[in-house]
């Protein structure tokens, strides 16, 4: 299904971007972070060249993929620091991964999309279209810290899993870090928060 050529491949992009139905966002997300791994590496420049010509003046399909990305919410609560989940198995956690880096990684994906910045790390792609964006540099450095922090403590919950070979996840129960850990976290998701206020003013969400 995806052994494609260049051309297929093109065409299938082209699909996706002009339908922004959910299930082509979904694939969009997904498949737009390639990267060249092994092989003839030329294929995926050309690829990458090809996308950035026909995406980034796609204004209707990068609103989309905003409205998307902004369903997805940072967990912080009104009454107390963290919006955290009540289930039987996460009760009194939050997930790291889908409302702490997705955040950053969603709108990186989409303001490298819009200009043209032929990168996958989420860190360069934002510092690389800060400029097009007009995105002030203490901002985008604040979001880069707020990202590595929620990085580093997604690693250092999965580290005693991983050295016991036991399977990891993703959630954490906010309460039980230490106080400096805490106030950095809801402060790391506060920026999430401005990130996502700016990428909902951009795309006009």
């Amino acid at each position: 299904m995806w052994c494609l050529s260049l051309k297929e491949w093109e065409e299938k992009f082209l699909g996706w971007v002009n339908n922004s139905n959910p299930e082509a966002l979904l694939h969009a997300t997904i498949f737009f972070d390639f990267r060249a791994i092994y092989g003839e590496a030329g294929l995926a420049t050309e690829l990458r060249r090809w996308l950035d010509q026909h995406v980034s003046k796609n204004e209707r399909f990068f609103h989309q993929m905003a409205v998307n990305a902004l369903r997805n919410k940072p967990p912080l609560g009104f009454i107390k620091d963290f919006s955290v989940e009540n289930g039987p198995e996460q009760a009194d956690t939050i997930d790291l991964k889908m409302h702490g880096t997705t955040l950053f990684v969603d709108a990186a994906r989409i303001y490298s999309l819009a200009c043209g910045v032929d990168e996958t790390s989420t860190l360069r792609r934002l510092r690389l279209a800060a400029p097009h964006r007009n995105l002030p540099a203490e901002e985008v450095e604040s979001w880069a810290g707020a990202f590595l922090f929620l990085q580093l403590l997604r690693l250092r919950h999965q580290q005693p899993d991983s050295a016991a070979g036991r399977q990891s996840d993703n959630r954490i129960n906010p309460y039980r870090l230490n106080e400096l850990d805490r106030r950095i976290l809801k402060q790391a998701l506060l920026q999430a928060r401005k990130l996502q206020a700016r990428l909902a003013l951009d795309y006009q969400v």
